[in-house]
């Protein structure tokens, strides 16, 4: 993941652990409502 630094540029690159589970998508948005972005990862159910 790059986190932007608010200038145009990036921080260095974090990886960060999703699960063993297939992904099949992404959503980006504020869920909790603390006015930054959050980043979720949709994976199949089993």
């Amino acid at each position: 993941m790059l986190l932007g630094n608010g200038d145009g540029t990036f921080s260095t690159a974090v990886s960060y652990s999703v699960g063993f589970r297939r992904h099949h998508g992404v959503a980006v948005g504020d869920f909790n409502h603390n006015r930054k972005q959050d980043i979720e990862f949709i994976t199949e159910l089993q």
